[in-house]
Order: structure tokens, then sequence, then C-alpha cells
């Protein structure tokens, strides 16, 4: 579905053209994606970005679009290498001088633009970040043609999401709200299913929140 069938979906949902409530229909759309965005890891959400530390330098700058990381690897000798998560604090304690350097093993959330790593490194080593990123909505720019991975291949959570966010505008009846809710969660428990459940399972390191099957 594109943004134009969406949004004409949604009003014969819930039989409402009134100019305020089709003027939100993107605020509908953004607070529907963001519901998604935060419990299913969609593919298309997903981005690498290479760098290199430098010498003793113990922060190194996160990627500028990045809403969250799953891992970060170190070349070492031309092996990759993946660092384990720690707090910022274990670091700090386990590595107190500047000058105790080496090859990275740990990296922590220091604050929204760095990551703290650690040894420091002692020499320039190539980093490799995967991380999510935050996916434009499909409601941008108001186009009708627009589309997304989410339109093309999880409508249903989508248009679900949209439908129960409108109605919630509207003030409608609780128990109507409570019907589209279940049947947003379960959309989304359905695309969790398919994105996430269902790839092999292989991972490295915990947490591992794709679902078993």
């Amino acid at each position: 579905m594109n943004w134009g069938q969406i949004k004409t979906a949604v009003t014969q949902y819930l039989e409402n053209e009134e100019t305020s409530f089709t003027g939100n229909m993107g605020l509908y759309a953004r607070l529907a994606e963001e519901d998604i965005y935060r419990k299913v890891q969609l593919p298309a959400s997903r981005a690498t970005a290479y760098t290199q530390v430098i010498i003793g330098d113990r922060f190194l700058t996160q990627p500028i679009d990045c809403l969250s990381v799953y891992s970060i690897f170190v070349t070492n000798a031309g092996e990759a290498q993946e660092l384990l998560p720690k707090d910022p604090a274990f670091l700090r304690e386990a590595y107190p001088r500047d000058d105790d350097q080496g090859v990275p093993r740990f990296y922590a959330i220091h604050d929204n633009d760095s990551f703290m790593i650690a040894p420091p490194p002692d020499a320039f080593y190539r980093i490799e970040t995967n991380y999510f990123i935050k996916l434009p909505s499909i409601s941008a720019g108001d186009i009708a043609t627009n589309t997304t991975w989410l339109s093309l291949n999880g409508e249903n959570a989508l248009l679900f999401g949209i439908i129960m966010h409108g109605y919630i505008y509207e003030k409608g009846d609780q128990d109507v709200i409570q019907s589209y809710a279940n049947q947003f969660q379960q959309a989304i428990a359905d695309l969790k299913q398919i994105v996430e459940g269902r790839e092999q399972k292989n991972t490295y390191r915990a947490p591992d929140q794709r679902v078993p099957t």
C-alpha cells in the first residue's frame, strides 16, 4: 500500500473525513511506526558504518543516524573480533589509565553521540558498527505515492496502528479502541514472527530478541 491508499482506507474504516482528523493523519502514522519500530527489528532498519579509532582515544563517535547498536567489531590482524557490551563504570574501573592500551575488547554507551571502548586502542584499528536506524515515515511530505518497507511488507500492522491512533484521536469508545489495539498487537506479533522468529538463530551474545520457533 502507498500513503494515498492508506489514508483512504483509514478514513473508510473510521468513516471520518473531517478536516482536523485527516490533517493529523501523518501524526497517526508516525505514532504507529514508532510503536512498531520499538517492538520489531525490521531488516530495512539495519545499517553498518565503518570508522577508525585514534590511538589512545577511548571514545568512538556514534553514526549520526544511530538509533540503537546491536554489535561492534574491531579488525585486528585481518580478523574481526566482536566487542562485548559493558557499563561505562566497568570500563573506567578495569582500564583507568589512558596509557593502558591494547586491542579494544569492550564497549559501552557513553552518551547520545559516542561509545566508550576499552582498553584504549594502541593502533589505528578499523571499527565496524552494526546498528538500527529510524526509518523515514511513509507520511513524509504527505506524498500519495510514498511507500516504505513496512507499508509493502507489514501493511496489516501499519494500517491497524494508524487506525488505532486515529480512533484514539476521535476519543472513540474504549471497547472499540481495545479491539483495534488487539488487532494491532496481533499484527505486530505476526510481523515479528516473520522478520525475527523465522531467521536462523546463531547469535554470539545475548540478548537475542528474536522469538523461538
